[in-house]
């Protein structure tokens, strides 16, 4: 229990109150009030930690700085080689990503803010990408040509999802439960529960810091490469393209991206 007390404290930088720590609840072990039947009250579970009691009446101080961000985004980011994603980041950092989303905004706003501002001290090329670009290239979504709701050939890892509820029952798989922390799905398949994760594309899951476990499996839009050590991968293109009367099925092998 104090784990997740001296964890919240190093990301803060100072003795976290109870407000902060309830905040932190999707990230925490254990809740507040199981704490509180544990310890009696938050000045005692503080104290167990190691770490002094904020003053009564006294708003913490010594806030992360904006600066330490950014030093420890470009410290990760040039371990790396590149510009992680946030659980890449949060697989390699001392901090997680709620300090930066509340200094800086959304992560994505976060990584612009960094990129931008302190594209000097990162030891590799920053790549300008169609999102921060004024032009963004159009291109014209493909249909799937299936009788579900979906319309188009995912473009991203929300698509993705969507697609494969749709299709789960034809793919012989139930959704018992979904979740934004990994896995994203759990899966049942007659008697067996099966972690999922889903993915637009399986090398995403090595990019994203997910663990390498048997149990997993990882849907995704497109399997561009393997991952050993997983459950399997399944690419819902691959299952689309065997199914009749789709749109897919229809398209020249040339024209295929």
């Amino acid at each position: 229990m104090t784990g997740d007390i001296r964890r919240l404290a190093t990301e803060l930088g100072r003795t976290p109150t109870i407000t902060e720590f309830k905040r932190q609840r999707r990230t925490t072990a254990f809740s507040y009030d199981q704490i509180l039947r544990a310890f009696g009250n938050w000045t005692n579970a503080v104290e167990a930690a190691g770490l002094a009691p904020n003053p009564i009446g006294e708003p913490p101080s010594n806030k992360l700085d904006r600066q330490a961000l950014v030093d420890e985004f470009v410290r990760v980011a040039n371990k790396l080689g590149r510009i992680p994603s946030h659980p890449l980041f949060s697989a390699n950092s001392r901090m997680s990503r709620s300090p930066f989303q509340r200094a800086l905004g959304s992560w994505r706003e976060a990584v612009d803010a960094i990129t931008q501002g302190a594209a000097g001290r990162f030891t590799f090329p920053i790549e300008k990408t169609a999102r921060n670009s004024k032009e963004k290239p159009s291109v014209e979504p493909r249909r799937l040509g299936l009788s579900i709701p979906l319309l188009y050939v995912p473009r991203n890892e929300t698509e993705t999802l969507v697609l494969f509820a749709l299709l789960a029952p034809r793919l012989g798989y139930e959704i018992q439960s979904a979740q934004i922390e990994f896995p994203d799905l759990t899966l049942r398949n007659g008697t067996e529960v099966i972690p999922t994760e889903v993915e637009f594309l399986s090398s995403t899951y090595l990019a994203h810091g997910h663990p390498i476990d048997a149990s997993v499996l990882c849907v995704c839009w497109r399997k561009d490469m393997d991952v050993p050590g997983l459950r399997g991968i399944l690419s819902l293109e691959a299952a689309v393209r065997s199914m009749p009367s789709n749109a897919l099925q229809r398209t020249p092998a040339s024209g295929r991206r």
